[in-house]
């Protein structure tokens, strides 16, 4: 146990430097996830595929405000449905150092076609997310994200008043680069 603490001691204090997050910096990145449900007996199964690019800007040192551009497949049986979307987020660092916590919200407008049995219809609304993870820079302008998110988006059938909302938590990995005038890595 002792030498698991002194070695956690000793990475992060050979992690602490200085990382790009400061005014008039950008950053660029995302996540990507895939998931992958089958029901046990069942010979249908269900696919996920989101992705999630991001770009900001530093307005101030450690807060990044930029635009976010969700796209997500999903793939149940003999449905599928294709999501697009676009909206701001923030994202505030806290900390020196190459590991850097931080909070991020975003939102924003979405729209999604859904495919099931040859029909096919559209539906639209807006996304909220909020989380909270950290940054580990593995240089001076690029970063691995580690995040808890929560997500919840309400949606309503073009022409129609019946809607949905739906809501998400989970465990994001990213990986976004950070670009100033200055970087020289």
């Amino acid at each position: 146990m002792k030498k698991t603490v002194f070695s956690l001691l000793f990475l992060l204090s050979c992690v602490t430097g200085f990382a790009q997050t400061e005014s008039g910096s950008w950053l660029l990145g995302g996540t990507a996830s895939l998931g992958s449900l089958s029901s046990g007996g069942s010979s249908i199964s269900q696919t996920n595929l989101s992705l999630l690019p991001t770009v900001g800007y530093f307005v101030i040192d450690n807060l990044a405000i930029g635009a976010s551009l969700p796209i997500t497949y999903s793939s149940f049986g003999s449905s599928s449905s294709t999501s697009v979307g676009i909206g701001p987020l923030g994202r505030y660092f806290f900390l020196p150092g190459k590991v850097k916590p931080f909070l991020q919200a975003q939102g924003g407008y979405v729209s999604t076609s859904i495919s099931n049995t040859g029909q096919s219809y559209s539906i639209s609304g807006t996304t909220f997310g909020a989380g909270g993870g950290l940054a580990i820079f593995l240089t001076k302008s690029a970063a691995l994200d580690l995040s808890l998110n929560y997500s919840s988006t309400s949606l309503t059938a073009s022409g129609s008043s019946v809607s949905s909302t739906a809501s998400n938590f989970g465990l994001q990995v990213g990986f976004l680069v950070y670009l100033s005038k200055g970087n020289k890595d």
